[in-house]
């Protein structure tokens, strides 16, 4: 005998009772899965097990917010504060600033005016949803000459046709440009912004016996 059930989501499963008490099976609808009871208590086993060191897993994330914020805190208070090596518990950590920057590329493109793309380099990807009957050698052959040319309406090349400019700034030339006066950035056309990493890595390497 099957329950229903259905999870967050579109998928919908089924429970099929087990020879182990309190313990179920999901299947998809209607699907008799034939499985011998030896598997269903391996994998009943190991599914207990895998949700025990999530638990486990999840907990000590949690536990591990209030140390990481501290640490960081303690880092960024005291300059150049970088980690500590510690021989008893054989670990480094290290705790240091990261900074990424973003561009508002509009914004940069004014400023730049003709030197753009002396700067900014873009990568170009486009990705074409062939409808049926469409060649997939001719499409490589020319792109959109070729959706044109199979009975594709200018109009719908929007639905089919998907293209992404991913900009590339090279940075070392927009900084000697803006040293040089050449060019002046707008405000909000440059942001940076500073973030903390610790990582750990053990003092010595442990060889096993």
């Amino acid at each position: 005998m099957y329950n229903h059930a259905t999870m967050a989501g579109k998928e919908r499963f089924e429970t099929r009772p087990t020879h182990l008490h309190g313990v179920s099976l999901r299947t998809e609808p209607g699907v008799e899965v034939d499985i011998l009871r030896k598997t269903v208590e391996v994998f009943s086993a190991a599914s207990s097990e895998y949700v025990r060191n999530k638990r486990k897993i999840d907990a000590l994330g949690e536990s591990q917010k209030p140390l990481d914020k501290g640490i960081k805190k303690t880092a960024q208070e005291h300059e150049g504060l970088r980690g500590v090596e510690d021989e008893n518990e054989n670990f480094i950590l290290s705790v240091f600033p990261r900074k990424s920057t973003t561009y508002d590329q509009e914004l940069l493109r004014q400023a730049l005016g003709d030197a753009y793309s002396a700067v900014v380099h873009e990568d170009v990807s486009v990705v074409i949803t062939l409808p049926q009957g469409v060649n997939r050698e001719t499409v490589q052959k020319s792109l959109v000459g070729a959706l044109l040319k199979s009975k594709i309406n200018a109009g719908d090349l929007e639905k089919i046709l998907s293209v992404r400019i991913d900009p590339r700034i090279d940075e070392e030339v927009l900084d000697q440009k803006i040293k040089d006066g050449s060019v002046v950035l707008p405000e909000g056309a440059k942001t940076e912004k500073i973030t903390w990493a610790i990582t750990v890595a053990p003092l010595k390497e442990v060889k096993a016996d």
